[in-house]
């Protein structure tokens, strides 16, 4: 569910903001439930009406909901019988289940303590509506938050200049940032389960055939996507799922799909979502794919790495009788044949778009679990202990030492390999450290926070460090 509030003092034009809403989406064709206060006699503007009307959206029946008594704190008196209608009305909703927008006006001190429209919220959460758009009294959102225990993924200031556009913005774009969530959490499946059996097996050329996979996916996902560039999150959310793995290897993996991503919507915003995009587009992931181990190795050892690689090559280019061929050479041959064959595949699926895979269905039929992590808040302490944990890993070691013998064999000092295993150790235990330390769920709160609501609502779908605030 897509939480919205719109928010301003009392008098300023929410209501009016939501019977333009309300209006649209039925011009839309689709459903609207929910309810608009509307104040009768305003003595003073910016104050509070005499009376509150409350009209249903779908029935356009009217109920007296409050008047004005200066005896009490909160100073009006609520019809009860109304609140029983509204009740029953949200458990209607339940049952029966929610339109594509539901419509609350409004939330204000009341409902910060868990009464009058509060007590619909428990019936309307659990109808899952796409969309919910709440007024909220200024100044009361977080207590509303609170009562709700579920965070606004955006509020829009009535006042503010182009309230109606954003709000109607996002409406429009909430279908694809639950459609990247979707693709995303899919991906994130995948590399959790068939690419982890893969990468524990040791399968060679595991990482072009997974690579090959994340690209036929974004082109399923950006395919059915208004704005294609969003296709880019789909990568993004994957790899955090990656993230949370309690265990084996993350950097590789959250660092291939992350820049394969990268990679693939560049080039389809460059050339535009069509054959030529797309085949370039899946080029680069695979590679990419092909290219990583060897850029990483050159990080953690330095341009030794090329000597050493120049040195074996030559001697086998002479043994078999091949023309020569160095690092570089060999790495665009390697990489030109693995992104040919993602290319090709990606160009197939960008033939096949509308037949979505029994399996990538059945990914998706399953919704968007939420992935948690074994630790919500880990420390600096327990991420460097992780990434130590990383560092002692064969898997690591293993290249670097057979290297390290080739640098020895190829006439250089114990010395110089010494600091290259000095080297390669700092270097990886702070990048896998980072890897370790980097948590979607923070980064959820962190797009939140700066105002990227459509990524913080596709990263929520699947990612959660509290069950009470997710909402779905």
């Amino acid at each position: 569910m897509l939480l919205v509030g719109v928010t301003g003092p009392i008098g300023s034009g929410k209501t009016s903001l939501l019977l333009q809403l309300t209006t649209w989406f039925q011009q839309q064709h689709k459903g609207v439930e929910g309810f608009l206060a509307l104040g009768e006699n305003r003595p003073v503007p910016h104050q509070g009406a005499d009376c509150y009307r409350l009209q249903m959206i779908v029935s356009g029946r009217e109920f007296t909901y409050a008047t004005h008594d200066g005896s009490k704190t909160i100073p009006y008196s609520f019809d009860v019988e109304t609140e029983q209608q509204l009740q029953e009305w949200a458990k209607q909703i339940a049952v029966h289940g929610a339109p594509s927008l539901i419509i609350l006006d409004e939330f204000g001190p009341r409902e910060a303590a868990g009464k009058g429209h509060a007590q619909l919220w428990d019936s309307i959460k659990s109808s899952n509506p796409p969309i919910t758009v709440i007024a909220v009294r200024s100044g009361m959102v977080k207590d509303i938050e609170q009562m709700l225990h579920m965070h606004f993924d955006v509020c829009i200031d009535v006042q503010a200049k182009g309230a109606w556009n954003t709000l109607r913005q996002i409406c429009v774009e909430h279908e694809d940032w639950k459609r990247v969530g979707a693709y995303g959490a899919a991906a994130g499946s995948f590399e959790a389960s068939v690419g982890a059996m893969l990468h524990t097996a040791q399968i060679p050329f595991r990482g072009i055939a997974l690579s090959s996979v994340q690209s036929m996916v974004m082109t399923y996902a950006g395919d059915g996507l208004g704005t294609r560039g969003k296709v880019i999150w789909v990568p993004f959310i994957s790899a955090g799922i990656k993230a949370l793995s309690p265990s084996g290897s993350r950097l590789n993996p959250m660092l291939a799909i992350s820049v394969q991503g990268i990679l693939f919507t560049g080039a389809t915003e460059l050339l535009g979502w069509n054959v030529l995009g797309i085949a370039i587009g899946g080029f680069f992931v695979g590679a990419w794919a092909a290219a990583q181990g060897v850029i990483l190795q050159l990080l953690f050892i330095g341009s030794d790495l090329v000597h050493v690689y120049d040195i074996v090559l030559q001697w086998i280019a002479s043994y078999l009788h091949l023309p020569p061929l160095g690092l570089v050479g060999l790495l665009i041959l390697w990489s030109s044949i693995a992104g040919i064959f993602s290319s090709s595949v990606t160009v197939y699926t960008y033939s096949r778009r509308h037949r979505t895979p029994a399996r990538l269905q059945r990914l998706l039929s399953q919704g968007m679990t939420m992935f948690i992590g074994e630790e919500s808040n880990r420390s600096w302490k327990s991420t460097i202990r992780q990434g130590l944990h990383d560092l002692a890993r064969p898997y690591f070691w293993a290249p670097i030492v057979i290297l390290m013998v080739l640098i020895l064999i190829s006439g250089s000092t114990w010395e110089s390999v010494f600091w290259i295993a000095v080297r390669a150790s700092t270097i990886a235990i702070v990048v896998f450290s980072l890897a370790r330390a980097f948590d979607p769920r923070l980064f959820l709160k962190w797009l939140r926070k700066h105002g990227y609501w459509g990524p913080a609502y596709a990263f929520r779908l699947v990612f959660l460090s509290n069950r009470k605030d997710s909402g779905t």
